[in-house]
């Protein structure tokens, strides 16, 4: 091989390497930068969900809003592919096949929310099982490819990893604070076997940089429609 290709090839194999590291300090900062250190520290409702050694990846995220749990909760009730949505892009989750209707109004039909339940993120029964409620302050979600839904109709957990095993959590709480105005948190846990680094990079690139991304949308939307500066049509008020 001639010395300007061996030159060519090191310069690109480099640029790759670097590219790699920048694109995972990206990811790694995404899971983390909508959380205080004390939120991140914080011990939490779900966080036993999976096994500590089974905690791979994991990220937090917090936004303040200002109104008061009970006007939050109701959005939280009616999520679900078949209720009121995830309120994030839902023309980015339907170009990817998830069948999403975001609804900005509150269904008292939809507010009927307990442990046990099957929320649908796709029509095909994607989804995650309901683990725990506690009204105004919490509730717990499971998917595990280990432990696949029983006597339920069309629901399964999705497996990421082919001939592996895939299980996340996903928990959403309330933390009442002062003057009138709640905390909302997000947690996820996530666990896949094998896990080695083609394994993880493939979990944070494929499904964490999606996740980040939609999340910080739903975050932003639920606030704002707590706090009543979002119209029926989904159309934010500054």
């Amino acid at each position: 091989m001639k010395r300007k290709h061996k030159i060519t090839l090191i310069v690109l194999a480099a640029c790759a390497v670097i590219g790699l590291v920048v694109l995972n300090s990206l990811i790694n900062y995404g899971m983390h930068y909508m959380a205080s250190q004390e939120t991140e520290n914080m011990p939490l409702p779900g966080d036993n969900l999976l096994a500590k050694d089974d905690q791979i990846l994991v990220f937090t995220k917090e936004i303040i809003i200002d109104a008061p749990p009970a006007k939050v909760w109701p959005w939280l009730a009616q999520m679900g592919q078949k209720e009121g949505g995830f309120y994030s892009f839902e023309l980015l989750e339907r170009v990817f096949t998830f069948d999403i209707r975001n609804t900005y109004v509150i269904k008292p039909e939809w507010q009927e929310f307990k442990a046990g339940e099957w929320m649908n993120y796709h029509q095909w029964g994607i989804g995650s099982e309901v683990m725990e409620v506690v009204k105004d302050k919490y509730f717990t979600m499971l998917s595990d490819s280990r432990r696949p839904p029983v006597n339920k109709t069309d629901a399964f957990a999705l497996n990421a990893i082919p001939f592996g095993e895939f299980a996340w959590t996903w928990n959403f709480v309330l933390v009442e604070l002062p003057g009138g105005k709640t905390k909302l948190i997000q947690r996820c846990h996530n666990y896949f076997s094998p896990d080695n680094f083609i394994t993880r990079g493939y979990v944070k690139l494929f499904l964490g940089v999606p996740s980040i991304f939609m999340t910080t949308k739903q975050m932003e939307i639920i606030k704002a429609c707590s706090e009543g500066r979002v119209d029926t049509e989904g159309n934010v008020k500054k």
